[in-house]
Order: structure tokens, then C-alpha cells, then sequence
């Protein structure tokens, strides 16, 4: 919260059934201390040896006087009786973190647009050029435009510890060093706020951590310093003494930190207690509760609460509201993710349910029988596990895999505290998508009469989903399943009134990225999903008997679309109303899955050949003996590149091919078949990958990036009220440069086209347009607002001081050390630096002159106050270190004597450069 917090105590009753917390008033006030990490912070008044303290207190620590103690009272203002609050809104900005998810979460006053509550969710994680930490911080530069900045969170909700879900904000908050700045609009004109670390700009003093587990390997990998900013301000030196270990053994204690089951029932906007956990029952309809956890509530209700919107969590370390008994005794780690649900209490009204990387269990067995007695529908439902099929249409139960690594549940992270470098495109186990059919087939069926399940049990009317770079997410299949969910709800819903299409249908944080991608693999399209049984036994129950399935691999049966006549140009299958696309796409799915079946099958023997190889042990597996998973995968690519080169050659190809064929057991057979697999395999994924544009482009009115070059990333914008006719959705580039519009969708003539001849002409489909914001105005006085937008939009939030690492990675060092923090190798490089090698550096060069004139100017003016390291001016700006992709004036550089040394510019050349040498070397 913007406003400073206060401490307070506060007499209550006891809370019998519908017995209301009573007014109060302010004891004390405290004093203002600074912790070690740049976050402001304050004492707690000192507690009375009778307050009741740790884990099994009450709501409120409570004296034997019936005092209750409000540990941080950064609370809701003038919510009494008098309160002019008539009206609130939730507004919901999704971030679009490369991989994984991050939202910021607003409790608003409808009238005034002053925040009253907010909190972050999740943090995402890196992938390729993009890094998540950077997404998030042009995100909130563009809440402060749209929002103000006088508010700050007051929790980090983490849905659970998948380095998807935090790594973003982790390297925020382990970066002190660093220090960012915040705009601020006066009126017409924009400025920056003093730079400070990210946890002092952009979380209250005392914000509180809430997670989905308790989860110690990754929690304190490292030391846990990025949990810092959540010490209780009274524990900071006995923290900064301790050791990982230590700090994971007291941080129960030491941390403010809600965690696991002891979540249900709890507001996220307020922290304060709705419905008991074990019973479902509102909490102020239950009796006094002795065993409730801290919550280090910031709000005491007053008057009539029941008019403000409340983001409760329903479910969370596999523990579903409404239930004492767990849905898993030992849920995975996606499996302890939070699910919470946005409802208004006067209304009878949810707008929102998000569920993290979901538990489909939980919610189907646990949390539906408490939600269906509340509320008949959801507006908005945010798919499960970033669109997977497990998750959101329901798994079949398969074997599990005995000799798995447990060790494969740590998210692997970066050795140094600064950034995530993963190997995102070369992972051997592609998460949900290595689940074998089942040869349950009587659970298969029960499964496909349910198929849809979270979605159609939630009756939405908007989808969300926030794919990634990896598992096919959103997959396939769940595309096929929505396509078919909106044609029936648009269809019910344009019988009674006006479809709004701009409101309505499916919304992402992203363009899926195996659209564009040249050539998709298994790993963005498989069709050996258990689903592939479940669709076939669904096409049964839609009327048909399954009998133009093939089910031996000699069988060459019609296809679905034989049986039904037709063949594949749109214009007929649009013309004949009898024409089902999603139950023709639902009968290729079995077909589909022979030639990946091959693949695998003939695959899995060429890897036993290639690893009886005499000199196996040393390339492919590791002291320990693991394999290695890459140096495999490049054997196989190479041999099936150099048969195929071979292949090729030998003409009469029959003559040759019948030679082969004749020789089973020989490597030469095994790759015959594993390439006729593959040409096989990649004929239904082309097909399949055309399918998915066509059903996300019915749904799903966004733009889709033509090629995996271009930013496929958007900010998307709920805005939500206490009727549904309020809602409004905006969709934004990732930065809110631009707005993209839905149009009605219309048609052009495309007069370039090559039909007209046949009396046919080529259409353009439009719908949607792009405009500017327009939120900042470039001022000529201030280099920093020419480059908000584009590879500088970093650099123009930094300090000074940082943004001088940009240019010298020797500034980390000198940063590391002002912290007091161990120097390692490796960390003379800090963030900053490593994003800009990755990217070019154009414009930071004006934003570091001007730095230096403004402090040139300043260095003249206090000449004889001044307390800097150096009284040289003309030294203070040498800048030594290379400044890849920067082509600095030398007379520009003159001004003011600011000299900037020019010796090693090129040492390090940009990524362009890279890749042109890289050309030149192979032309050559």
C-alpha cells in the first residue's frame, strides 16, 4: 500500500456466529528503520508476555484481554461506516513473462481509480533473448502509466516453486545492488522517482510471501537472500547470520510467510480469513477457531464488508476447500498449486478462478462440490498448467515410472544469483507430454464422457492461457476441445442476445509459439497423449461406432473423412451443415498416433546400437552414469543424416532399398524405418499444426506473429466489476506502446491475387487493429523518454550508477561489494550486463552522456560540498569497458569535458556481428 502503515491493536468479541469485529483505536505509532536490503521497514511495538505467538495462534495474535494484535495494519482505508467507497473494481494485468506466469492484482476503488490493495503472482522465467525479469518490470512501468504509482504489494503469491512461477522476481529481489526507478505523471508531464532497489520501489515494508508448499530445495537454494524482503523486521540480523541450512530449519519463524493448506479460505487483497478450510462454511459463521495461522492480516472490517471483492484461495498443497483430508498424501510439485477464485459476496458473483499448474483432483473432487452450492458459473477461467492436456481435460491414471530421479523435481537454476540460463529447447523429459495410452480402456471411457472437465464444469465465458516456448502448451488437443466449446456457447448465446466476440472467447499472454516454428516435433505436437484413446472413444459416444478407425497397423480402413463424403476444401464443409470440424480433427487423432508410435519404436533401437558402441561409455554418459541426453540426440540426428545422404545417392533406389530391407538387425534397416517413420510422423504434425492455427483463430481474435522472430508477447488487461456488463478486456504489446482492438471481423479484396481468372478473388480477414497509447511524450530535455520503448526500455528505468553496467561489467563488482555481499566468480557480471550482450545497446549511449552532464553540471554548482570518489570530472565518466553495438561520436563526446575512451569499443562484437563473421567464415 502507498499508505505508511501503523500499528494498532484492536479489542474484539469473541466471534460467535455472525458476530462482526469491533472498531478500534490506535495505541501507538512506530519508528521507521531501514533493513539491510534497501526495503523500508518497521518496528513492531513490543508484545505483552501473554499475546499468544507462533504457529497455532489465532487469526489475530490475542492477549488474555481479549486484544488483538494487527501485526501490519497497512490495511484497506475508509472501509467504516461512513466510508464513501460505493463501488470497487478488480483490475488483473497479465505480464507476459516468457515462460510460465505473472499477474499484478488491484483492488480499486470504482470512482477514483486509487489502489487499495495489490499483490503479484508468480514471476515466470527466461527463454532465449527474453528474460523474465525485464517483461516484468516494462509491465509495471506500464501500470504506474496507467494506474498511478503511489501504491506498492502487499504480498508475492507463489502458486507453487516451479522456476516458471518465480525465477522473474527472484533475480528482482537478489539484485539489491541494482536500482530501478518508477515513473510518476504530473499532470501532462512524466518523470522518474529516485532509484532505489526492487523490493523498496515495488513492495510495502512489510509484505508477506504466500506459497502453494513450503518447499526448502528451492526456497533456500543459494542462501534464500531473495526472501529477504519478507524477514519480520524484528529477525533481520539473526537472518543475515545464518547460514542456508539454518535458514531453512527457523524460517518458519523468521519469515512473514503463509504456506500450503493453511492458504484456504484466505482473501489474498486483505489477508484475512472468508470460509473455513475444513468445513467450507463462511468463517464468521463458525465459532471462535483456536488453531488458525498468523496471517499477518493488514485489514479489520468495519461496517458492511460484504460489498468488497475477495480473491480467496480454494485449494493448495493438494488440499482442497471443504475437505480436512488431502486429495494426495505427497503431491508433486505442480500439484501443491494455489487455486483461488474472484468473487463479489452481495452479488453472488465469480468473475475469475486461476488454479497455478493445477490438480485437476482438487478441484473435481474437492473444490466443485464446495463452488456449484455458491455460484452457477465463472466469467473468466485461466487454464490449468499453461493450456496442457492433463490438466485441463483430465489425465487417464498410468504407470508410474519407478526408477524416475526424485532429484528431477529441483528446478535447475543458474550458478550465479543474477539469471536463469536454461536449456529450455533440449530438456529430456518433456513434462506431461511422455504419458503412455492406457490399456484401461473402461477408465478411458468414464474419462471421455468427462473430457473438457474444468472448463465445462466452470461454464466460462473468457479463457485465458499464458503458453510458453516448450510442450506443445497450449496443446493440440485442449485448442480442438475450446474450438468445440465456444461454437456451443456462442450458439446458445446468440439464441437470447449479441455475441460480444471482443469479450468473449479465448485470450493470451502470447502467440503459441509452435505456429510459427519451422519445423515442429513430438514435443510440440504429440499425439500419443492418453487423450489419443479418450478422442476415439468420444467419437463413439458423439453417434459414431468407431469402425472406420484403423486398429491394426496392416488395416488401411476409410478414413473419418471418406465415411462422410467429403473432401477437405473449406467451402464445402462450410456448405454441408452436417460437417462437424472438431469431430472430423477428434478421428484423426488415432491415426495420427501410428507414425509417432513408429518413430518412438525404431528410435529406441537405434539408441542401443548407437550406445554399444566401443568408445558409448565416454561420449554419452557422465562419471556418474547418467546419460547424456544431448550428445545422444545428435548422434541419432547425424546418423539419420548421413543414411538419408546415402540413400539419396544410390539410384536405382528400389534395387538398393530391397538390399536393405532384406538385412534385419543392421543399423542401415533400423534407419530405413526410423526415416519412413519420420517423413510419416511429419505429414500429421504439418497437418495438425495447420489445424491448430485455424481452431486459435476461431476463438481467439488476437494476432498471431508470422514467424518466430518477431515479439510474440502481450499484456493483457481484465478489468472487473460487480456486474458482468463492466468487464472489460485491452490487450497490449508487452510494453503498452500499442493497443490491439477487436474489429468486427471483415474482409478485403486482395487485388495482388492470382484468382481472378477463375472468377474467385482472395480475401484478407482483419480483426483486429493496432494504435498507439500514446502514454509518454518524448521530451527533448530528457533523452530516457525517447527510448521507453524498444531494446533501451531497460536502460531507461535504471539509476544512473546501473546503467553504467551496461557499458562496464567491472560496475557489478564494485555493486557486489557495496552490498557486503561474498564476491564469486562469475558475478562480475550482474543481469544487467548479460541482457544487454544479448541485445543492442543503441541510445544508451545519449541516456549515459546526459547522466554525466546533469552530474557534471551538479559536481560544478557543489563543487565545495561534494563527497564523490573522484574530483576529476573529465575521470568520473571513463568509460573502459567495451560498449558492444554502440557507434560513440568522439565530438559529441566532448561536451562539457565529459571524454570517453574508445581503445576497447569493439572488443566485443554484437550478436549481429556475430552471426555476419559466422556467415563470411562458412562462405569462405
Amino acid at each position: 500500500m502507498a499508505d505508511k502503515p501503523d500499528g494498532k491493536r484492536y479489542r474484539t468479541r469473541s466471534m460467535a456466529k455472525g458476530d462482526p469485529l469491533q472498531n478500534a483505536s490506535q495505541d501507538s505509532k512506530n519508528s521507521k528503520t531501514r533493513g539491510k536490503h534497501g526495503g523500508k521497514t518497521e518496528t513492531k511495538e513490543k508484545r505483552g508476555k501473554e499475546i499468544e505467538n507462533g504457529e497455532s495462534s489465532n487469526i489475530f495474535a490475542t492477549t488474555s484481554d481479549g486484544i488483538a494484535y494487527i501485526p501490519d495494519a497497512s490495511n484497506l482505508t475508509n472501509l467504516g461506516p461512513h466510508s464513501k467507497i460505493t463501488s470497487w473494481k478488480v483490475i488483473n494485468y497479465q505480464i507476459p513473462v516468457p515462460i510460465g506466469d505473472c499477474s499484478a492484482h488491484f483492488l480499486v476503488d470504482a470512482d477514483t481509480r486509487h489502489v487499495h490493495k495489490a499483490f503479484l503472482m508468480d514471476g515466470g522465467t527466461n527463454a532465449g533473448n527474453y528474460a523474465a525479469w525485464a517483461q516484468i518490470l516494462k509491465g509495471l512501468r506500464f501500470i504506474d502509466l496507467e494506474l498511478g504509482n503511489n501504491w506498492t504489494f502487499d504480498s508475492w503469491v507463489v502458486t507453487h516453486w516451479d522456476e516458471d512461477h518465480f525465477r522473474g522476481v527472484k533475480d528482482l529481489l537478489v539484485n539489491p545492488g541494482i536500482k530501478f526507478t518508477r515513473c510518476k505523471r504530473k499532470g501532462g508531464t512524466i518523470t522518474k522517482s529516485d532509484p532505489e532497489s526492487f523490493a523498496s520501489l515495488y513492495f510495502s515494508p512489510k509484505s508477506v510471501l504466500c506459497c502453494g508448499a513450503w518447499d526448502i530445495p528451492v526456497m533456500f537454494k543459494g542462501g534464500g537472500d531473495f526472501l529477504h524482503p519478507f524477514v519480520k523486521e524484528n529477525e533481520y540480523r539473526r537472518w543475515d547470520g545464518l547460514d542456508a541450512k539454518e535458514r531453512s530449519k527457523q524460517g518458519k519463524k523468521l519469515l512473514r510467510c503463509i504456506w500450503g493448506e493453511n492458504l484456504i479460505g484466505l482473501d489474498l487483497f486483505t489477508r484475512s480469513f472468508q470460509f473455513n478450510r475444513n468445513t467450507g462454511n463462511l468463517y464468521k459463521d463458525e465459532p471462535l477457531l483456536r488453531d488458525v495461522p498468523e496471517t499477518f492480516s493488514t485489514t479489520v472490517l468495519l461496517g458492511n464488508p460484504e460489498t468488497i471483492p475477495r480473491f480467496c484461495v480454494v485449494g493448495a498443497n493438494g488440499y482442497g476447500i471443504g475437505r480436512s483430508d488431502a486429495c494426495k498424501p505427497e503431491p508433486k510439485r505442480n500439484e501443491t498449486s494455489i487455486l483461488a477464485l474472484l468473487y463479489w459476496p452481495d452479488k453472488q458473483l465469480c468473475s475469475y478462478y486461476t488454479g497455478g499448474d493445477g490438480h485437476t483432483d482438487v478441484y473435481k473432487d474437492h473444490v466443485y462440490t464446495w463452488f456449484i452450492d455458491r455460484w452457477h458459473d465463472v466469467e473468466m477461467v485461466k487454464l490449468d498448467h499453461h493450456g496442457s492436456t492433463g490438466e485441463n481435460l483430465g489425465k487417464v491414471p498410468h504407470a508410474e515410472n519407478k526408477s524416475k530421479d526424485p532429484v528431477r523435481e529441483v528446478p535447475s537454476e543458474s550458478d550465479t544469483e543474477s539469471e536463469s540460463e536454461m536449456a529450455i529447447e533440449n530438456l529430456e523429459t518433456p513434462d506431461d507430454l511422455e504419458i503412455e495410452v492406457t490399456s484401461n480402456k473402461t477408465k478411458a471411457v468414464k474419462n471421455a464422457e468427462e473430457i473438457g472437465i474444468v472448463v465445462g464444469y466452470m461454464k466460462p465465458s473468457k479463457v485465458f492461457v499464458t503458453p510458453g516456448t516448450r510442450h506443445g502448451h497450449p496443446t493440440w488437443d485442449v485448442l480442438i476441445i475450446l474450438r468445440d466449446y465456444f461454437s456451443k456457447l456462442w450458439t446458445a448465446i446468440d439464441n437470447q442476445y449479441l455475441v460480444k466476440k471482443e469479450t468473449q472467447g479465448l485470450f493470451s499472454t502470447r502467440s503459441v509459439y509452435w505456429f510459427s516454428k519451422e519445423k515442429v516435433s513430438y514435443k510440440d505436437i504429440n499425439f500419443k497423449h492418453v487423450l489419443g484413446v479418450v478422442l476415439q472413444n468420444r467419437l463413439k459416444i458423439a453417434g459414431g461406432d468407431g469402425s472406420g478407425m484403423p486398429e491394426e497397423e496392416d488395416n488401411q480402413g476409410l478414413s473419418y473423412i471418406d465415411i462422410l463424403g467429403q473432401d477437405m476444401e473449406e467451402e464445402d464443409s462450410d456448405a454441408d451443415p452436417s460437417f462437424d470440424v472438431v469431430t472430423a480433427q477428434i478421428a484423426d487423432a488415432p491415426e495420427r498416433i501410428k507414425p509417432q508410435e513408429a518413430w518412438a519404436k525404431w528410435r529406441k533401437k537405434l539408441v542401443r546400437s548407437i550406445l554399444r558402441e566401443i568408445d558409448s561409455k565416454v561420449k554419452y554418459y557422465t562419471k556418474s552414469g547418467r546419460r547424456r541426453g544431448k550428445a545422444i540426440n545428435l548422434a541419432v540426428a547425424t546418423a539419420l543424416e548421413e543414411y538419408d545422404q546415402k540413400r539419396r545417392k544410390n539410384i536405382p533406389r528400389e534395387r538398393w532399398m530391397k538390399g536393405i530391407l532384406s538385412k534385419p538387425g543392421t543399423r542401415s534397416y533400423v534407419l530405413e524405418h526410423l526415416l519412413a517413420a519420420l517423413d510419416e510422423l511429419t505429414q500429421a504434425t504439418d497437418d495438425a499444426q495447420l489445424e491448430g492455427v485455424e481452431n486459435f483463430e476461431e476463438i481467439c481474435w488476437q494476432p498471431l506473429v508470422a514467424s518466430e522472430q518477431q515479439d510474440p508477447h502481450f499484456l493483457v488487461r481484465f478489468e472487473f466489476g460487480d456486474q458482468r456488463q463492466d468487464t472489460t478486456i485491452k490487450v497490449f504489446d508487452d510494453s503498452g506502446r500499442y493497443e490491439y482492438e477487436y474489429m468486427e471481423e471483415s474482409e478485403q479484396d486482395n487485388k495482388e491475387g492470382g484468382m481472378e481468372e477463375e472468377g474467385k478473388q482472395e480475401k484478407i480477414r482483419q480483426r483486429c487493429k493496432k494504435t498507439e497509447t500514446k502514454l509518454f511524450s518524448e521530451n527533448q530535455h530528457e533523452p530516457w523518454t525517447k527510448h521507453v520503448y524498444g531494446d533501451s526500455a531497460i536502460a531507461s528505468m535504471l539509476s544512473a550508477t546501473s546503467l553504467g553496467t551496461v557499458a562496464n561489467s567491472r560496475m557489478a563488482a564494485r555493486i557486489r561489494k557495496s552490498t557486503k555481499k561474498i564476491f564469486t566468480k562469475g558475478d562480475s557480471k550482474n543481469m544487467i550486463y548479460k541482457y544487454y550482450v544479448k541485445h543492442s545497446k543503441a541510445g544508451i549511449e545519449e541516456m549515459i552522456i546526459w547522466n554525466e552532464q546533469n552530474k557534471h553540471k551538479s559536481t560544478n554548482r557543489n563543487r565545495d560540498d561534494e563527497n564523490e570518489e573522484s574530483q576529476n570530472p573529465a575521470q568520473d565518466v571513463l568509460i573502459t569497458q567495451s560498449m558492444a553495438g554502440i557507434n560513440i561520436n568522439p565530438q559529441a563526446a566532448q561536451i562539457n569535458n565529459i571524454r570517453v575512451d574508445l581503445r576497447n569499443i569493439n572488443a566485443e562484437p554484437s550478436i549481429e556481428e556475430s552471426l555476419e563473421k559466422k556467415k563470411l567464415k562458412k562462405t569462405r
